[in-house]
């Protein structure tokens, strides 16, 4: 049986949810500082990629989205962020898994019928749709949205959603518009 995993990268707080057909699980990986050192920052970023794949483990099959890193983002971290990002994407795919990049716009839109929806209204639409998700945060709530979008992509609809919600990321399944990483 196929499971489905979705993956809300973030250097603090990394939101993962799985569905695997039946039951829904969630959890949220939060790191702090190592510290100032270079060395530091790739420990930690270890140490984050590790607990994800560890709570993951997917096995072949599994379908697994990731968020995009936020290309417009401002932030003195931002060459952190996009670093760590890479070195989880990096760090999946040693594990066998190829994660399927979706932009934070496809996701906004998949749960809310907009792409440019704020993180609470997120939030307020999983808990509206998917029920059966036990979502504690925002991060969590991106990462069962990245779930619905894994499952989707595979062929398989968890939560039955408007046109208007689906548009964006099923142009990415078709090839129709292009993904960014």
């Amino acid at each position: 049986m196929t499971t489905y995993f979705g993956i809300d990268f973030s250097l603090e707080s990394t939101g993962l949810a799985m569905f695997d057909g039946e039951t829904w699980d969630t959890t949220t990986v939060k790191t702090k500082t190592l510290g100032p050192a270079h060395g530091d920052f790739i420990d930690r970023m270890d140490e984050i990629a590790g607990k994800v794949i560890s709570w993951c483990d997917p096995h072949e099959g599994d379908v697994v989205a990731l968020e995009g890193p936020a290309l417009a983002a401002k932030s003195r971290a931002l060459d952190r962020m996009f670093g760590g990002w890479w070195m989880l994407y990096r760090a999946l795919r040693e594990h066998g898994a190829e994660p399927f990049v979706v932009t934070t716009g496809t996701l906004k839109k998949l749960a809310t019928g907009s792409g440019s929806a704020g993180k609470d209204q997120m939030l307020l639409a999983g808990a509206r749709r998917l029920q059966a998700a036990p979502i504690e945060n925002n991060d969590e709530a991106d990462a069962a949205w990245l779930t619905v979008a894994a499952a989707r992509i595979d062929g398989h609809e968890i939560v039955k959603l408007p046109k208007l919600h689906t548009d964006g990321l099923d142009g990415l399944i078709r090839g129709t518009r292009k993904a960014t990483p």
